[in-house]
């Protein structure tokens, strides 16, 4: 089985129509996916329950990069956020190993920076995905 460093995934982000750029300075990125509710449908009088699965609900995406607000591409996160309305947008999980991507759209639901010990200024920012969900695509 050929194995994968993960510190070289990238992630990058849509700008217009197929345009997609890289997110620099990303430190982490959580796990890209959905979940899947259960609905219980148990009979009354069994004596374990039964479930089928319901609809898929898009993952909460946590991405910690070294803030850099002089950056347009990290300023367009933060923009996003701020937004009233916030923009659905799309982002790719890439490994330059592979010959595949994962492509899903988002919308932002949580930002923070903090100051590190070490000296780094970092931003925390929560990705929620949205319908169609996490697709597999040729990498932009």
């Amino acid at each position: 089985m050929t194995k994968y460093a993960g510190f070289a995934g990238f992630l990058k982000q849509n700008t217009t129509g197929s345009t997609y750029v890289t997110v620099p300075q990303v430190l982490t990125v959580s796990a890209v996916g959905s979940d899947r509710g259960l609905i219980d449908v148990s009979a009354h009088g069994d004596t374990w329950a039964d479930y089928i699965v319901g609809r898929q609900d898009g993952a909460e995406v946590e991405i910690t990069f070294l803030w850099d607000p002089a950056n347009t591409v990290h300023q367009t996160i933060k923009t996003d956020y701020d937004a009233v309305t916030p923009t659905a947008r799309s982002y790719e999980l890439q490994h330059p190993s592979w010959t595949t991507a994962y492509r899903f759209p988002t919308i932002p639901s949580h930002w923070d920076v903090e100051a590190t010990d070490d000296g780094g200024m970092e931003a925390h920012v929560t990705l929620k995905i949205i319908t169609p969900g996490v697709s597999t695509v040729t990498p932009s």
